[in-house]
């Protein structure tokens, strides 16, 4: 039985997915995100956000020369979004440490991915492959070869 099965027959208690503890239902909050609607406790919820603030606090917001360390652009070569929310204060979600202020693109970019470097890895092999060749949506042997490398993987 899976967790997500867990959550959804007990009606009495709840287990958080960040703290790993059964509470009952009124000590979890509404979420924005469906993926951990109502399963994820007030008390990390609130944790979360103060260890956010406190890395705002002694983390300021950059300036209008910085460049986002990981795809080097700086804050008027980042279309899309507003500019309040061009930088984002990136951190680990299961370690909650702070890391750098990011683009929002690159933001993305890595909660899409989980943060797992299996992942990240995965889609450079996948660019460097479809990037060197001309794809004509026929396998070629680069695309068997990825295949065939990443069969095993589960994905």
């Amino acid at each position: 039985m899976s967790q997500d099965d867990l959550f959804e027959s007990n009606t009495d208690f709840r287990i958080c997915v960040k703290c790993n503890i059964a509470q009952p239902p009124n000590h979890f909050t509404l979420l924005h995100s469906k993926k951990n609607r109502y399963k994820i406790c007030k008390s990390c919820v609130n944790r979360h956000r103060q260890i956010l603030e406190q890395g705002r606090k002694n983390n300021p917001k950059p300036g209008k020369h910085y460049h986002c360390p990981i795809c080097d652009r700086k804050e008027s070569e980042i279309v899309g979004g507003d500019l309040r929310s061009v930088w984002h204060l990136d951190h680990c979600h299961k370690t909650d440490t702070i890391r750098s202020w990011i683009c929002s693109h690159c933001n993305r970019g890595l909660g899409g991915f989980d943060d797992n470097l299996d992942r990240l890895k995965k889609a450079v092999d996948y660019l460097r492959i479809h990037n060197e060749t001309t794809y004509t949506g026929h396998r070629d042997e680069q695309q068997a070869q990825y295949d065939l490398a990443y069969s095993d993987s589960g994905c």
